[in-house]
């Protein structure tokens, strides 16, 4: 059960930084958190569609607590759809940001939702890094 809650969380973060259709490249938010509010705001609402606006077609998604990776936006959406399935009101929230120029990006986020009946509250963080805006590696780390 525990290891379905965090891949969902890590299918969560991938899949909602997929992003909404208003989404912009990093530089173009006035910091890092904002960033990782629009980016979550995408997985809250589960804007598939819009996962190609923050995340690049080769991306590779890590969830290193889990042994899974993905590679390219079909898998990434994969992913996140089981998640998803497997915990239906899976929420994101972003804790902290922080970026190093517009190729890096940190963020500590916080994963809620019920599984088997039981509610869980995760920590975590997404270490990701970004070309032309777009998350082209992305690693969570959660416990």
């Amino acid at each position: 059960m525990f290891k379905k809650l965090i891949s969902l969380a890590i299918g969560i973060t991938v899949s909602m930084m997929s992003s909404i259709a208003t989404a912009k490249p990093l530089q173009a938010y006035p910091n890092a958190k904002a960033f990782a509010d629009a980016y979550f705001e995408v997985w809250n609402q589960r804007n598939y569609a819009a996962i190609s606006e923050f995340y690049d077609a080769d991306v590779v998604y890590r969830d290193l607590n889990l042994g899974t990776q993905t590679k390219g936006l079909n898998e990434l959406e994969r992913f996140i759809r089981k998640a998803v399935t497997d915990t239906p009101d899976l929420k994101f929230i972003a804790l902290d940001a922080v970026k190093e120029g517009n190729q890096k990006l940190a963020i500590r986020w916080q994963m809620t939702g019920t599984s088997e009946g039981k509610g869980f509250e995760i920590e975590g963080a997404s270490i990701m890094r970004l070309r032309k805006g777009k998350v082209v590696f992305n690693s969570d780390y959660y416990k």
